[in-house]
């Protein structure tokens, strides 16, 4: 299934798609994943390309709480990351991997701009 996440300020809408595995996947969750993208990732919306979203209770058949998620991000003009988190219930697994994929996306684009500095000061 594709969602696509249209960010306040954006000129075009993220592409977020999402998979699950014995994960329900109702409207709540939706709506759950197109904030934390909103919230999180939307000052860097020219730089993602789109974004993959994959759900599963990390116990499988058995009892137990755990649910694990990943995010796989694709940058412009190129890059990818993934980042992941597991949490009692999906809503909070999916709001704690978007601050990790924007606290990963920050960190990779100051090393970026640090570097590009650091050959123009050379030069």
């Amino acid at each position: 299934m594709a969602l696509h996440v249209l960010l306040q300020g954006a000129r075009r809408p993220i592409p977020v798609a999402f998979k699950t595995r014995r994960v329900r996947l109702d409207e709540t969750l939706r709506r759950t994943i197109g904030a934390s993208i909103q919230s999180e990732l939307g000052r860097f919306c020219r730089r993602v390309r789109h974004v993959f979203v994959w759900i599963e209770d990390a116990n499988g058949p058995r009892d137990g709480s755990g649910v694990r998620c990943r995010f796989n991000l694709a940058l412009h003009p190129r890059g990818r990351f993934v980042v992941a988190a597991e949490e009692a219930n999906e809503h909070l697994a999916v709001v704690k991997c978007a601050a990790r994929a924007r606290e990963r996306l920050d960190r990779s684009l100051k090393r970026a701009r640090s570097a590009k500095r650091r050959t123009r000061a050379i030069h």
